[in-house]
């Protein structure tokens, strides 16, 4: 099993709504290469804390690779690029 983690951190601009957005579009993505998907938005607001999590998991890398150059989620990659400031990812086996 591959896991696949990201969290995002937003521009302050339009930040709610593009959350509310990023989640949308995540969990409207069917693909059966992905075997879990979650979406978080922080509550927190620490100043260490990220605006929202992303938890994926796969069968294994090759799906992960296919999900990454799947045409939704490369649109959905495009929309991040103009409206986060950062991501932190972690990719691990278990």
């Amino acid at each position: 099993m591959v896991v696949h983690v990201v969290f995002f951190k937003f521009k302050e601009e339009k930040k709610k709504e593009n959350m509310e957005k990023l989640k949308k579009d995540l969990e409207a993505l069917e693909l059966s290469q992905l075997k879990k998907l979650e979406v978080g938005i922080d509550f927190n607001g620490s100043p260490r804390a990220y605006d929202l999590s992303l938890y994926t998991e796969f069968e294994t890398r090759e799906d992960l690779d296919f999900y990454q150059n799947f045409p939704p989620h490369v649109e959905i990659k495009k929309f991040l690029v103009e409206n986060e400031i950062s991501t932190a990812v972690v990719d691990y086996e278990k």
